[in-house]
């Protein structure tokens, strides 16, 4: 698991080293698409020293819809995941694991204020999410 964490880490750097320095900036409006990829670091799940896990990987995506007061109304979806496991020992070779998932997938509302300065994007939104979290325990024993 740890090597697949670094795998995953080393490869979102390269992915953020290597991606466009300038971006074109336009304001939000009706039939705008905005899409976000994301990588975290922290634990969803900490069963304590010795566990391990990979990193957050999110994404969102969301389309302008219609203008409302100084601004424009989006909505969308988003979707996220982590894993982790623990792998323990009774000192004698017997050995146990413990592995975690949380996967999740919500709609969501955003509301972008339209400002003069169209290199900033002003916004807030609410996300309705459902989360199915998963488990699974494996052991090897040599002494039964």
């Amino acid at each position: 698991m740890k090597t697949k964490t670094l795998f995953l880490t080393l490869f979102a750097g390269a992915i953020l080293a290597l991606s466009p320095s300038t971006t074109k900036a336009q304001s939000y409006q009706v039939g705008t698409n905005v899409i976000n990829v994301g990588v975290g670091f922290g634990y969803a799940f900490n069963y304590g020293t010795g566990a391990s896990a990979t990193p957050v990987i999110n994404a969102s995506y969301e389309h302008g819809i219609v203008p409302l007061g100084p601004g424009f109304v989006g909505i969308g979806i988003g979707v996220g995941y982590q894993g982790s496991s623990y792998t323990y020992s009774d000192g004698f070779g017997d050995t146990w694991t413990d592995k975690w998932t949380a996967t999740s997938f919500g709609v969501r509302g955003l509301y972008h204020l339209t400002l003069a300065n169209e290199k900033f994007d002003l916004y807030g939104g609410i996300q309705l999410t459902y989360v199915h979290f998963g488990f699974s325990h494996s052991y090897d024993m040599i002494h039964q």
